[in-house]
């Protein structure tokens, strides 16, 4: 096992917690308001319409930038495979 193949596996590995972070998100949003769970600003904080749109949008951002890494990752592993020098 090279250092090559740790990092691709790291950032692989950092993509998948990512994606599934995102799907537990969207699929189990913070009902009210809380300074505990949930992406919390002081914009999104002051009403439960702003609550509940930040939430919403917050976990389909998650899911979308979880899919660079994890496809950075599968790239990199490709080129690593197909290039002579290691």
């Amino acid at each position: 096992m090279n250092f090559n193949f740790i990092i691709v596996f790291i950032c692989s590995l950092t993509g998948i917690i990512l994606l599934i972070g995102g799907f537990l998100f969207k699929k189990y949003p913070p009902k009210k308001i809380n300074p505990w769970y949930g992406y919390r600003t002081k914009r999104s904080m002051k009403n439960q319409e702003r609550w509940v749109f930040a939430q919403r949008t917050a976990s389909k951002n998650h899911i979308k930038y979880s899919l660079i890494p994890l496809f950075s990752s599968f790239l990199a592993y490709r080129h690593l495979n197909t290039s002579k020098f290691y």
